[in-house]
This record gives structure tokens, sequence and C-alpha cells, in this order.
């Protein structure tokens, strides 16, 4: 009798616990300097939806704060890292700045970490000449340096050259103005102008 008492018990308590901790989700995500009240009030309703939206960002394995930045940037028309854009970021460069018509063309992001590297492939928009990969939030998080090439690089004498041992150049994105119509959780659009992706003489 005392086991089935006590499981019956723990029945009882079980809704009791769950709300309690939704309770104090909601509490924490109050305690923060950057709250997700900026979100967009979705449905009937939804005057004051912050701490929802928070939770439910929270939920889909997003930064509630990073969220709010980008919403905060679109809304405000103010200028973001796309580092710190919680959808990741669409990179494109000019079809130009790759001599000739490379088979392959790589992007590697260098992470912080040492001797670590994470390539993607970049692909030719022909209608837009220009060839363009979609980079990760989670990515982004590991590095802000990058290197495109027709081949996968490899690091020399303090640099990174391409399988032709051409010195390649590092680039990294500066900040931007989102469009007021962008989706926080979709790759923001960013584009480099430009001319070359090598560092000094070109091959």
């Amino acid at each position: 009798m005392r086991r089935k008492n006590l499981l019956l018990t723990l029945w009882l308590i079980a809704p009791i616990a769950v709300f309690a901790g939704l309770y104090a989700l909601i509490f924490v995500t109050q305690d923060k300097e950057k709250l997700m009240a900026d979100a967009k009030p979705i449905g009937a309703g939804a005057g004051d939806t912050g701490d929802a939206n928070a939770i439910g960002q929270w939920l889909a394995g997003r930064d509630p704060d990073a969220v709010s930045l980008a919403t905060k940037a679109k809304r405000e028309r103010l200028m973001i890292s796309p580092y710190d854009w919680p959808g990741g970021v669409e990179l494109s460069i000019p079809a130009a700045a790759m001599q000739g018509e490379p088979e392959r063309v790589y992007l590697t992001l260098i992470y912080e970490e040492a001797g670590r590297f994470g390539s993607s492939p970049m692909r030719l928009d022909e209608d837009r000449s220009v060839y363009r990969a979609v980079i990760s939030s989670e990515q982004l998080g590991r590095g802000k340096r990058f290197v495109i090439a027709g081949s996968l690089p490899s690091s020399e004498g303090g640099g990174y050259v391409d399988e032709n041992s051409s010195a390649l150049r590092v680039l990294t994105m500066s900040p931007v103005l989102p469009p007021s119509d962008a989706d926080v959780s979709e790759p923001l659009a960013v584009h480099l102008p430009i001319d070359t992706v090598y560092d000094g003489p070109q091959p």
C-alpha cells in the first residue's frame, strides 16, 4: 500500500510541478537585459506575447536574446552584425572575384579554436553573377574569419593558400542594415563586393 500511495502522490503532484517549472522559466526570461517584448505579436489577443515568444524561441533551439536583438534592428532600422543574426547568413561574392571558371568553390570558415576549419560549397547563381553559400548561426559562432577558393585551403606562413600555393585573402563581414521584412529565423542576405579572393599577385 505504501508504494501505491507514493505513486498516487507523485501522480497528483506532477501537474503542479510542471506548472511551477513553466512559471520559473517565465521568471528567468523576464530577468534578461534584452526581453522578447520586442517580438512581433502574432494571433488574436497577442498584445503582449514577449514571454511566450521567448519560450517558443528557446524550445526551437534559438537564443531569445539574439532574436530580440535582430527584431529590434529590423524595426528601428539599426545596423547589426551578421554574426548575431539568429537565422544564419546567405553570403555572396561577385563571380568575377574568382579567376576563370573554377569547377568548385569553397568557403572555409576559420574557427577560433587553433587548427580547426569548416568548409561549405558555394554555388554559382548565373542570373545574379555571384557565388553564394548559406552559413548557419552555429557555424558563425565558431569563427568570424573565412577564405574563399577553388580548392580546400591550407595554412602556410601564418596565412592561407589554395592548391596552387596562391595566397588567399582573409575575409570578414561588417555590420549591415537588415530589411524590415526579413525573417529572423531565415538566413540574412549579405553581399561582399570584393574584386578578388586572393591576397597579393593574382594567379
